[in-house]
């Protein structure tokens, strides 16, 4: 069973809350354990936490301040405490790993606009679930329940959701051919574009809410940076 076919739905999301709940699943083989932890949403403190979760919350971003300061990756700089963007985020949450007691993963759905959203913005992998490379493009250490959730809820909100980077397109290709179940419905733009900011060139991987191809195109090249 993949969790990205069948366990998470809106109803689990909101659990007929005005806000996201927290909760768990398990992964496909189903030997772990997860949580979800929305702590932001709407660019605004979930209200709806709970003391234990608010806890593992403040836990994984000071792991993660921690783990950034020293890391040598070309981006880390993005996850120091200003540069989050946790007021732009629709939802911005964690998924914690309850057996060992860990924050697994870290990333946000970022409103661009009031008819786009961006995907799994500030994403990160704690140092504990990197995989070093191995099966990449088949598997995730969520299994991508972290994108459905981001998927499910900006479907409320967004005409268009798309996945960003900056290097070769052909990343997005081989998403598309090893877990067709999950990016079926994702396209891959026609070349890089200058995405909001002066030399911020990245490639586009985006999925249409309801929406058809012209009118797709038109968001994405609204995206562009204009110096104007």
């Amino acid at each position: 069973m993949k969790i990205f076919d069948t366990s998470i739905t809106l109803g689990k999301i909101f659990q007929e809350r005005p806000y996201p709940q927290a909760f768990t699943f398990q992964n496909k083989d189903q030997s772990i354990y997860f949580k979800w932890l929305p702590f932001i949403y709407m660019g605004q403190f979930n209200p709806d936490l709970d003391g234990s979760d608010v806890k593992k919350v403040m836990l994984s971003i000071e792991h993660l301040f921690n783990e950034t300061k020293s890391d040598t990756h070309r981006l880390a700089q993005n996850y120091s405490a200003n540069m989050l963007k946790y007021e732009k985020m629709y939802v911005f949450g964690i998924v914690w790993d309850m057996n060992k007691s860990l924050p697994v993963c870290i990333s946000g759905l970022q409103d661009i606009g009031s008819v786009c959203g961006r995907l799994l913005s500030r994403y990160y992998v704690f140092s504990d679930y990197r995989t070093n490379g191995k099966n990449t493009f088949k598997n995730d250490i969520d299994d991508y329940a972290m994108l459905k959730i981001q998927k499910l809820m900006g479907e409320r909100s967004f005409d268009l959701m798309f996945i960003s980077r900056d290097t070769n397109h052909r990343y997005f290709q081989r998403l598309k051919k090893y877990r067709t179940d999950v990016y079926k419905d994702f396209d891959i733009y026609s070349h890089k574009i200058e995405l909001l900011y002066e030399n911020n060139w990245q490639n586009i991987f985006y999925y249409k809410n309801n929406i058809d191809q012209t009118r797709a195109q038109a968001i994405i090249q609204s995206l562009e940076y204009s110096s104007n």
